[in-house]
């Protein structure tokens, strides 16, 4: 769904924020929608408590992470989708001086004896013999079909190559295997997790978004501490925080723009203060601000800029 215009009205009208249990989704006219969290109140609640927040400039890109548990256990992905390393994959078989081409046997029969034995004695009293969908390879020159397993035992690979930009750009800058090797050095499971920006990776898609011209890269945004058996943020105050790994490994990441005590109006002001600042001195719109306390984990929000989001 595209926004088209947005129009500043005069209303009187009531407001409500449903909250649901759990999950915090539900239906609107058909709608799956998101109930409010109060942020305000967990800001000034920070403010409140003394607790240091600090800013870093949100990054448009897409979400890249690498992660090590044991030498068993490691490699990245994004979000949820893992990222095979290897990139190679049977492009097809080679039958003399034939190339096979994928195809779907729509009725193929099973070749196993037992299979056998069924077919006969169905086909005997008259009954329908039953058929499967199997994919495979096809030579078309003797028009024969072989299943994945018969041509990976009787014809020689022809392998390919697809093309992956998390791997691409996790080659060319070694970032897992920097990791792995940190993580063996200090005896940790780690995540690090950032951004993948650059051409190629669009982002949001917006005509805005200054990181789709870059070279191809990932800028770090946090670690997670594995030990436990689930992601947990390692924050400014432990040992193996995001400044400490990405500048002992010399990778990029996202630097404090501002850091104090702020309660929740000081805190939008200076948002906007960096927005404004931003944006006389490059040319850039920014696309946000991504808030956290730097000692703790009780607060971790993005501020969106409303003028980036809006082109």
């Amino acid at each position: 769904m595209k926004i088209k215009t947005i129009k500043k009205i005069e209303t009187v009208s009531k407001r409500y924020d449903i909250e649901v249990e759990k999950n915090h989704n539900f239906y609107a006219n058909g709608i799956l929608v998101h109930n409010c969290q109060n942020k305000k109140s967990l800001i000034d609640s920070c403010f409140q408590e003394g607790l240091t927040l600090m800013g870093t400039i949100k990054r448009d890109g897409s979400s890249f992470t690498a992660y090590y548990v044991d030498d068993s256990t490691f490699g990245i992905c994004s979000r949820n989708n893992g990222k095979s390393l290897d990139q190679t994959y049977v492009r097809t078989y080679k039958d003399g001086d034939i190339l096979l081409h994928p195809y779907v046997e729509r009725e193929y029969f099973p070749q196993d004896r037992l299979s056998k034995i069924v077919r006969f004695w169905r086909s005997l009293f008259g009954l329908s013999l039953k058929s499967y969908k199997m994919k495979g390879w096809y030579n078309d020159d003797t028009r024969t079909f072989y299943t994945e397993e018969q041509a990976g035992q009787k014809f020689e690979a022809v392998m390919g190559e697809r093309r992956n930009a998390w791997v691409d750009v996790n080659k060319e800058y070694g970032y897992l295997d920097k990791l792995i090797n940190y993580c063996r050095e200090n005896k940790v499971k780690l995540a690090l997790r950032g951004e993948l920006i650059g051409q190629g990776n669009k982002g949001s898609g917006k005509s805005v978004n200054s990181d789709a011209k870059l070279k191809a890269q990932v800028i770090w945004f946090g670690v997670d501490n594995l030990e436990s058996g689930f992601s947990k943020r390692a924050h400014y105050g432990e040992q193996h925080n995001l400044k400490t790994v990405c500048e002992t490994l010399s990778l990029d990441y996202t630097k404090p723009v501002f850091e104090g005590v702020y309660d929740y109006d000081s805190l939008i002001k200076e948002c906007h203060r960096i927005f404004d600042e931003h944006k006389k001195a490059t040319g850039i719109t920014l696309e946000g601000i991504v808030i956290r306390t730097t000692d703790s984990n009780k607060l971790s929000v993005k501020y969106i800029n409303p003028k980036y989001d809006v082109f």
